[in-house]
């Protein structure tokens, strides 16, 4: 498993890891440095390997640091990472954004790549009322970047690398060009690889789009989605210095509306905290144009 964080960002690197090796304790996680250390935590304590970006052995990444923000940096070196983990020797690689949550187990989803090259996550598994909300996920891309799984595959070699060039110049917010980030090239995947696995389990990748339409219940401490196993939550757009929203994408989705999912989001919560969101949050990023872009 693998992942990407800026060390602001590290506490929700932290929490996406041990979530991970709760449920996976003999598959390493590994975390992508998006930035330097300079001194500010020590990586031999963290629960996963870092990585920093000349490790990867792209010469460039360099120039992509310079002229992308920290929020494009980050998501431009997907990628980049998932093909230098393969590299290191695994059959299957797993790519978790930084805001997750694994809250069971991921390998009936990963053993998808004993027969596929890649695996993506659709955004949507049913149609919405509401044309607005999937005229947004038209322009965001039909499936997630963050959630991304490939084998060692000639074919999926070959989609990635091609991902990493498109990511050297072109991982922008740009609807109207139609760019959002580094998700809206995986909707070609379909037309370059032969052989792409969509995870239509409803316990996967729920978050903010996906909500309204899930049922999310609880058994104890262990979490359903749909009746089946809760895999892994998302908590793109969440700010845990406004727990009342569960994204600032959406103010109308408010913990008040969620049901039993708030209680997901309070977990989350309380993992973030104890992972030393408070110090994390305010250290200042080390490369390139500083500022973040809407997601």
């Amino acid at each position: 498993m693998c992942t990407i964080a800026a060390k602001r960002n590290l506490a929700l690197g932290r929490v996406v890891c041990r979530s991970f090796q709760r449920h996976h304790p003999s598959v390493p996680a590994y975390l992508l440095l998006a930035d330097r250390v300079d001194g500010y935590f020590d990586p031999a304590a963290e629960p996963f390997r870092m990585v920093l970006p000349d490790e990867l052995g792209m010469p460039e990444i360099g120039g992509m640091s310079e002229r992308y923000s920290q929020q494009e940096f980050s998501y431009a070196l997907t990628p980049f990472l998932m093909d230098w983990v393969r590299q290191q020797g695994f059959a299957r690689v797993l790519f978790l954004k930084e805001e997750s949550l694994v809250t069971g187990d991921l390998g009936p989803v990963m053993d998808l790549l004993s027969e596929a090259s890649l695996l993506l996550t659709p955004h949507l598994l049913r149609s919405l009322s509401e044309a607005a909300r999937e005229q947004n996920i038209l322009q965001c891309g039909t499936f997630n970047g963050g959630f991304v799984g490939m084998a060692d595959t000639a074919e999926a070699v070959r989609f990635v690398r091609w991902w990493q060039g498109r990511m050297a110049t072109h991982c922008h917010y740009d609807p109207a060009a139609g760019m959002h980030f580094e998700q809206r090239w995986l909707d070609l995947a379909h037309s370059y690889v032969d052989r792409v696995a969509v995870v239509r389990d409803p316990g996967v990748n729920v978050a903010h789009w996906n909500l309204p339409e899930r049922v999310v219940t609880l058994e104890g401490d262990a979490i359903r989605v749909d009746g089946q196993p809760g895999r892994l939550f998302r908590f793109s757009g969440y700010d845990p210095d406004h727990p009342e929203f569960a994204t600032r994408y959406f103010t109308r989705l408010t913990k008040e509306s969620l049901g039993p999912a708030a209680a997901v989001f309070a977990r989350y919560h309380e993992e973030l905290l104890a992972a030393g969101w408070a110090e994390t949050r305010v250290w200042p990023y080390a490369l390139g144009p500083k500022g973040l872009l809407p997601a």
